[in-house]
């Protein structure tokens, strides 16, 4: 039997890691709203895709949302 994992476990995951993330960085704490939004984001992507299937366009409207905040955040913290 699979344990099933709700998206308030993974939330609160999420909340942890973040936690830790500004505890130990301060140069982090100016990205980790933006890295929240990714992983928000992210878990939106995978559950859409789960249920309505990979080409529907609400699944692809998230992967295409998903992809600028990528390449948003890889330039904020290579490049600012």
């Amino acid at each position: 039997m699979r344990n099933k994992i709700t998206i308030q476990h993974i939330y609160q995951e999420i909340g942890h890691l973040i936690d830790n993330n500004y505890k130990s960085n301060d140069f982090m704490k100016l990205h980790i709203p933006l890295d929240f939004k990714i992983n928000r984001l992210r878990l939106k992507l995978v559950k859409t895709g789960i249920e309505k299937g990979l080409s529907h366009q609400e699944t692809l409207k998230y992967s295409q949302r998903l992809d600028k905040l990528i390449i948003k955040s890889l330039f904020l913290k290579h490049y600012v």
